[in-house]
């Protein structure tokens, strides 16, 4: 597992790394939108070849130093949100704060979610948002139950990819947190792209394999935070996710919209 160390700073804005008067060469800079706190938030970041800094409009800055090995985070002067701050910042320390720490340690999150399966492995589901990720795991039953939602961190050891159950769903209550004395880590046997179905299938769910290549493209388009990666871990990234898609296979699963077809759904993914 990845180790690193969360340090609120004091009132002040913690030192800027990019200063222009530190003798810092910034190396990489980009800007974009984030969903932080159930809301999108205009991000911009910049990286030296240690240490990344994103700021996060109307909630603060975090700086992850030495590869992400510590995250320096600081609270937005005036923020400007209906939700307390220290909620604001669990959000951006539990979004791109470790999500970034994660992938300077080879961990990439799939945005999904994840089933556990009956032999003690799990299965994920990937696609684009509002195709039925969140509603076909809550409908999964006791005996498939659900480990992540929205958040899927994977790393791979040797040819075995498995999916890190312990990292924070902010989606799921309390209660529906995987158990804290359960194992750190659960295979991952199968990764499902889910798709609306096409009007001329006489189906109501159809499944195939996905050729590699397209399954590599597939884990790359359904990374989360990959959007504000740094060219180091844009590189890291493409090499996992080819890695992943060799390792663990990768079935589209289209299906209608409807939920009478929930059960028919779910039997597919039980049988693979």
């Amino acid at each position: 597992m990845a180790s690193f160390a969360i340090v609120e700073s004091g009132k002040s804005w913690p030192m800027a790394v990019f200063d222009d008067n530190e003798l810092v060469k910034v190396e990489w800079q980009s800007s974009g939108r984030f969903v932080v706190a159930n809301g999108s938030h205009s991000v911009s970041c910049r990286a030296s070849a240690r240490d990344l800094q994103i700021d996060i409009d109307g909630i603060g800055r975090l700086i992850l130093r030495d590869h992400g090995r510590v995250i320096v985070c600081k609270a937005a002067p005036a923020p400007q949100h209906h939700d307390p701050i220290d909620v604001l910042l669990e959000g951006a320390i539990v979004g791109p704060g470790i999500l970034l720490s994660l992938a300077y340690a080879g961990i990439f999150a799939l945005h999904g979610s994840a089933l556990g399966t009956p032999d003690s492995r799990s299965v994920a589901l990937i696609g684009e948002s509002g195709v039925g990720k969140s509603t076909l795991a809550e409908a999964s039953g006791d005996d498939w139950p659900g480990i992540a939602d929205d958040v899927v961190p994977v790393a791979l050891h040797g040819g075995t990819a498995v999916l890190l159950p312990h990292y924070p769903q902010l989606k799921m209550s309390n209660d529906e947190q995987y158990p804290r004395g359960a194992p750190e880590r659960v295979e991952l046997c199968r990764i499902y792209l889910l798709a609306p179905g096409e009007p001329d299938e006489a189906a109501d769910v159809v499944m195939k394999p996905v050729a590699r290549r397209d399954a590599t493209l597939a884990l790359v388009r359904h990374t989360v935070a990959s959007r504000i990666f740094p060219p180091p871990l844009l590189a890291a990234h493409l090499a996992f996710c080819i890695r992943l898609a060799a390792a663990v296979p990768v079935h589209e699963l289209r299906y209608r919209r409807e939920r009478q077809t929930i059960p028919s759904i779910l039997e597919s993914i039980r049988h693979g």
